[in-house]
């Protein structure tokens, strides 16, 4: 009897060392408690799976509402915490009077230690409250802290010293999102020391710190990872039908789930049910289905968003997707359609100064068609947008490039003159190079768009595109412009290049030598 006793013990050791050597084992030791109230061993559903696949050191994750991703990361504190020496684990969430969110933080970590002892795992916590837990044989420590409810105390989250794993939950609805997590930032050392920091939230509007930090993600352009997890990849969203009962799509919208996401009629039952109750936008924003549509704004919006939705349901992804270094800076080059030798091509180009603002952004149109055939975004400076540029120009056939003159543009236009010697820049009405923009021609502009857009006649696979167009509202002053804290590059490059298309008028065609040969051509027909 002793010896089985001896022999199950060390059985069941060695069980638990396997465990403690690999995450998703050791997610299986612990239990939680779900939505249905009753406890049960943590067992990974598909989203939190295919987070444990693709994870990196720096992630930054957009979610549907409860599927699960906190826990999963909670548990992953937990791991880290007990795995490794000298960790110190913060977890940090919303800042509420009644400190709903650090309870329920703080009450799941008790269970998952409490289902640990249960194993026989010994814990010698020498700190053990409703924030905090230590061991100090391991000098490792896991810490709960709330963000700060005012600016002053935000700018002091974190400063106690060095975090190796910091865990942000539901980041978007932070008070003083800028200061507490720039004083966080601070104390996490590089990736190559072993960090993790993970920012997860559900979406809350379409500004602020997570909101950007998620988009600059999207671009590569942060050094996070981002990781997208729609509605419909957690199994519990769906609603049994009855017998004989049919759910057929009815909105662009549903039409959309069925064919491009598969989702079964369940769940479009179960979607149906939610717009019901809190309406297409709001579930949208807590029931993602796109990043595009689920993060909303206030106020008007300067294009018709039911068209803009319909371009979205419509959008198909691109053929192919280049990563476009030039120097210390990157983008992303999304191709639709491949170059044609009998083809003409346009290129307009929304520069930026490119160290952290808006990006910059070159928008590539067949000039007969209108087609939109290539996108050019990312975090550039001046003469390295001008190579870009250049470069995306010549493969198109050496296309027209219109370059937007005001502030950073002059130091393009002088890099692809003066460095690149690019034949064919666009000239406005003045005889100078560059496409100007003022009240007037910018308003002209947007307008002539708006105006193409929501009557069908302009048309765009570029999902990015779209998204900046539902945040694009007009402010209190009457003025059209991004929502605060997003993004309209894509936008007032298209509107540029659109107004190229549109008029058929005559243009100069600027040679490498810099003299000017008058040439004409006829602009896009209306109706494309």
């Amino acid at each position: 009897m002793r010896a089985r006793a001896r022999t199950q013990e060390r059985g069941r050791l060695e069980l638990l060392a396997e465990a403690f050597s690999d995450f998703r084992t050791f997610c299986g030791l612990l239990r939680i408690v779900p939505k249905s109230g009753v406890r049960q061993q943590l067992v990974l559903n598909e989203i939190q799976q295919a987070y444990c696949a693709a994870r990196t050191q720096r992630d930054v994750a957009l979610k549907a509402r409860q599927v699960g991703f906190t826990t999963l990361e909670q548990a992953r504190d937990v791991y880290v915490f007990l795995t490794r020496p000298g960790s110190r684990v913060v977890t940090t969430c919303q800042s509420m009077q009644d400190e709903t969110p650090a309870r329920l933080l703080a009450a799941n970590y008790r269970l998952m230690f409490k289902s640990l002892r249960a194993l026989g795992v010994r814990l010698d916590f020498t700190t053990e409250n409703a924030a905090e837990w230590v061991i100090a044989s391991r000098d490792s420590s896991l810490r709960i802290i709330q963000a700060g409810a005012s600016q002053e105390a935000a700018s002091k989250k974190g400063r106690a010293g060095t975090i190796t794993r910091l865990h942000l939950t539901e980041t978007a609805f932070y008070e003083y999102a800028a200061d507490t997590l720039n004083a966080l930032f601070e104390c996490v050392p590089g990736p190559e020391f072993g960090t993790e920091i993970i920012n997860e939230s559900t979406p809350n509007g379409a500004s602020g710190v997570y909101y950007e930090q998620f988009l600059a993600a999207t671009r590569g352009a942060n050094g996070y990872a981002a990781h997208f997890f729609p509605w419909f990849m957690q199994g519990e969203y769906r609603s049994p039908l009855a017998p004989g009962e049919r759910v057929e799509p009815q909105t662009p919208r549903e039409v959309e789930l069925v064919e491009r996401h598969r989702v079964s009629p369940e769940q479009l039952k179960w979607y149906r049910e939610k717009v019901a109750v809190k309406g297409a936008e709001l579930t949208d924003q807590e029931y993602p289905t796109d990043p595009e549509t689920c993060f909303l704004v206030s106020g008007r919006t300067f294009f018709d968003v039911g068209v803009t939705r319909a371009l979205l349901t419509q959008a198909r992804s691109p053929m192919a997707v280049e990563v476009v270094a030039q120097g210390s800076r990157q983008g992303t080059l999304q191709i639709w359609a491949e170059p044609v030798w009998s083809s003409d091509y346009v290129v307009a180009v929304d520069p930026s100064e490119g160290v952290g603002g808006d990006p910059g952004a070159a928008v590539v149109y067949e000039r007969r068609t209108g087609q939109h055939v290539a996108t050019i975004h990312g975090q550039f400076a001046t003469w390295e947008l001008a190579r870009v540029a250049a470069e995306i120009g010549r493969r198109y056939n050496t296309a027209q490039l219109i370059v937007e003159r005001n502030n950073h543009g002059h130091a393009v236009l002088q890099a692809l003159e003066r460095e690149e010697k690019y034949p064919d820049i666009y000239e406005g009405h003045d005889g100078k190079p560059g496409w100007t923009t003022s009240a007037v021609t910018r308003a002209a502009a947007l307008d002539a768009f708006e105006d193409a857009h929501r009557n069908g006649q302009w048309t765009t696979n570029d999902r990015e595109l779209l998204g900046e167009m539902l945040r694009f509202v007009v402010n209190r002053f009457g003025k059209p412009e991004a929502a605060a804290g997003a993004h309209d590059d894509l936008v007032l490059a298209t509107a540029i290049a659109w107004d190229v298309l549109s008029s058929a008028r005559g243009y100069a065609t600027r040679t490498s030598a810099g003299t000017s040969k008058s040439t004409y051509r006829f602009g896009a027909s209306r109706g494309f």
